[in-house]
């Protein structure tokens, strides 16, 4: 999969460079690799070294900078999915071209999510605080 973003040479391309939001996408696929997947440790390195050294020059706009930061420090595999889609919900609220409709029912399917969540731990608790 990864082959076909690179060059004759065996190279990334250089066009990937220019696309932020789109190497973060792809920056969480080559975590999933086991030892020995070269390709993927070689995407992971470059894709590493190219959104740290944008994110350093400051040249990547809010909220997406702060989405690059939070996978550098920790890839969304490594995170509890619980937290990541918390987080998310409330980048996603900060972009300039999100949809209110899709915003408003994420946040009440979390919502409900962890009402039901303290409601189960209620009952199964035998009812104590």
């Amino acid at each position: 999969m990864f082959s076909k973003f690179k060059d004759n040479e065996g190279n990334f391309k250089k066009s990937l460079i220019s696309d932020m939001e789109g190497l973060l996408e792809l920056y969480e696929a080559p975590h999933l690799c086991v030892h020995g997947e070269d390709i993927l440790e070689e995407a992971l390195a470059f894709i590493t070294t190219h959104l740290g050294l944008e994110k350093a020059a400051g040249t990547i706009e809010y909220p997406l900078s702060a989405s690059v930061s939070h996978a550098l420090h920790r890839p969304n595999r490594k995170s509890l999915p619980r937290l990541e889609a918390r987080r998310f919900i409330s980048i996603y609220g900060e972009n300039a071209s999100h949809d209110n409709m899709l915003l408003k029912f994420a946040e009440l399917d979390f919502s409900l999510k962890g009402l039901i969540k303290a409601n189960v731990g209620f009952v199964s608790g035998g009812g104590k605080i």
